[in-house]
């Protein structure tokens, strides 16, 4: 026999308390005497009495006992240990998302989440085997198949809620995954049901109402001298709101409106006037609701950045058009044979020729590459057959490269470049990254083509540039909670620090290349820093809560009781019910002894 709940024991600590009410229990016997004579002897007897006597047989009591004891083992919920199956292994799933976040619950419902999950590990069985899974922006295992309960329960205790999105498809193929290792029962803390089918799921519900604003959008534009906002705000409750919207420019308040919104509506709020000088917008909800994090939102305002780019070239009219109507590019032409010594540039576009000593403090662009040069093995002419194109960042919203051309260069494929278009014998366009450097390399003559006469021209010129310089500097437009970023840094940059918004500082890099950064789960603004030889760049950017996530509407749905104690393997035999028949046959029993004077 085993059980559930040995705490239980601890019950026949009373049974003591039984044997001595009855030890302790005056016994009086009512004598009739016909004179006070006799009053003397009947005290000598009561004198003689000793309460602490050998206990006298009692049949009562010891039913009584027999009561007690089967109660106690009753609470303790004893079972018949079976063969272990499916029902005897358990997968907790844990949301971890902003909206967990929610002050409905007591203290939110991330933190009820948690004390559920404890509630319900108590009334599994001893040799119970736990799964826990965590649903956040990286869905993980936590605990992977253990018995050991007090292990579990401290590690969900120093799991925290985020402030990003839950990635629910990983987490459903991630439960999959450990459901065909061992299938057993799923139970999902969460305040959104999650779609499993062909899975013993239970989903214990969290969440009591959807009383919340949030703001989805802050932007801005840059007209004359002022700077116009735009902040939109939704109301995810099912109630009328009449909330306050204020502004605030570099942490000082430009302005606040009330807003009338309704049940599930969105609406503009426009703020105007804002003076150029500001730097860091901040928009906030200034009422009371039951998620605060998605009632704050920035933005950062950049003055339209434009860089220095070098065209060296006999004569490309194609090249030179192109580049002069780009917002980003400041352009500056030189004859090919000045071009030793270059500096100060963010861009160098060489046709035709390539430098012996190349520069060092920008990215590089070349069209039809000499024999002779620094970056990649020329062969000679041949010509071109079919085009092969490959997908990525360059041919982006281009269905087909396809052209004619007479000749082009016959390229050896360097180790840092990967090929963009290519024929059977040759690539013709390569692109990487070497020494921090972005490079591109077309192995043809724009005037041996007709590249330039096609639509798709304009377009892939339009993605090379931004690869060297993106329109929203940096990548780092509209990021969320959550978010990977890949920065766009300058060649030369010798060291890259992330400035959070908390005040802790990170460094990315060195080493070179630098990884996607994906710590960004704070709200607020970030700084990059980027350390040159002599000077640092630096750039702000905002990291906001996901857009839109908000408070959901609850559904009804059918909600497991964690605090009930019959959750058991359906391979073990729980006696509880049996031992509880028992207990009302001992007390019948005691009623007819008692009734029959015995």
């Amino acid at each position: 026999m085993n059980f559930y709940n040995p705490w239980g024991f601890l019950g026949f600590l009373l049974i003591p308390i039984i044997i001595l009410m009855y030890i302790l229990r005056q016994k009086y016997e009512e004598i009739e005497v016909p004179s006070l004579f006799l009053w003397e002897q009947a005290l000598s007897s009561q004198e003689v009495y000793n309460p602490w006597q050998k206990l006298k047989k009692n049949i009562l009591l010891f039913i009584q006992l027999i009561i007690a004891a089967l109660l106690i083992l009753a609470l303790s919920k004893p079972y018949i240990a079976g063969e272990v199956n499916k029902s005897g292994n358990y997968i907790l799933i844990l949301d971890q998302s902003v909206d967990m976040q929610a002050e409905d619950e007591e203290p939110n419902r991330f933190e009820k989440a948690k004390e559920k999950m404890y509630q319900l590990i108590k009334t599994m069985e001893p040799n119970a085997i736990i799964s826990v899974v965590v649903m956040g922006k990286n869905p993980h295992i936590l605990i992977n198949q253990s018995t050991d309960k007090h292990l579990i329960t401290n590690k969900i205790k120093d799991i925290k809620v985020l402030n990003s999105r839950a990635d629910k498809e990983s987490t459903i193929e991630l439960v999959r995954t450990l459901y065909k290792q061992k299938n057993g029962k799923v139970y999902l803390f969460s305040d959104n049901n999650l779609p499993m089918k062909g899975l013993d799921i239970n989903y214990i519900k969290l969440g009591q109402a959807t009383d919340n604003c949030g703001i989805t959008l802050l932007s801005h534009s840059i007209e004359d001298k002022q700077i116009a906002v735009l902040v939109k705000v939704k109301n995810f409750s099912n109630k009328a709101k009449n909330i306050p919207v204020s502004l605030y420019g570099d942490e000082e308040l430009i302005d606040i409106k009330k807003v009338e919104i309704l049940p599930n509506e969105e609406k503009n709020v426009f703020f105007s006037g804002v003076s150029r000088d500001v730097h860091i917008l901040k928009a906030e909800i200034d009422s009371k609701d039951i998620l605060q994090i998605d009632n704050t939102m920035y933005d950062v305002v950049h003055e339209e950045t434009r860089e220095k780019v070098l065209l060296a070239t006999e004569q490309n009219m194609f090249l030179e058009h192109m580049l002069s109507i780009l917002p980003q590019v400041e352009l500056y032409k030189k004859n090919i044979e000045s071009t030793e010594s270059l500096e100060g540039y963010h861009l160098y576009i060489f046709d035709g020729i390539i430098p012996a000593t190349l520069p060092q403090d920008g990215h590089i662009l070349i069209f039809n590459p000499p024999k002779d040069n620094p970056l990649v093995h020329v062969e000679g002419d041949i010509e071109v057959g079919a085009i092969i194109s490959s997908e990525g960042r360059l041919l982006e919203f281009i269905k087909r490269m396809d052209f004619d051309i007479a000749k082009t260069r016959k390229m050896l494929m360097p180790n840092w470049a990967e090929a963009v278009i290519s024929t059977q014998d040759t690539p013709l366009i390569i692109a990487g990254e070497q020494n921090n450097q972005k490079i591109i390399i077309c192995g043809f003559d724009l005037h041996q083509t007709d590249l330039p006469l096609k639509k798709e021209f304009p377009i892939f010129m339009y993605n090379t540039i931004q690869w060297y310089i993106p329109q929203k500097i940096y990548n780092l437009d509209k990021i969320t909670a959550g978010d990977t970023i890949e920065f766009q840094l300058s060649p030369d940059v010798m060291e890259v620090k992330v400035l959070k918004p908390k005040g802790m500082v990170e460094q990315l890099a060195p080493p070179f290349p630098i990884q996607p950064y994906g710590d960004t789960d704070e709200i607020g603004i970030y700084i990059l820093e980027q350390k040159r030889e002599t000077s640092s760049i630096f750039h702000s950017f905002a990291v906001n809560p996901p857009i839109g996530e908000g408070i959901t509407q609850l559904k009804d749905v059918l909600e497991v009781d964690v605090t009930k104690n019959d959750i058991v393997d359906e391979g073990n035999k729980n006696i509880k019910n049996s031992i509880l028949l028992l207990v009302l046959i001992f007390v019948g029993i005691e009623w007819w002894v008692y009734i029959s004077g015995l």
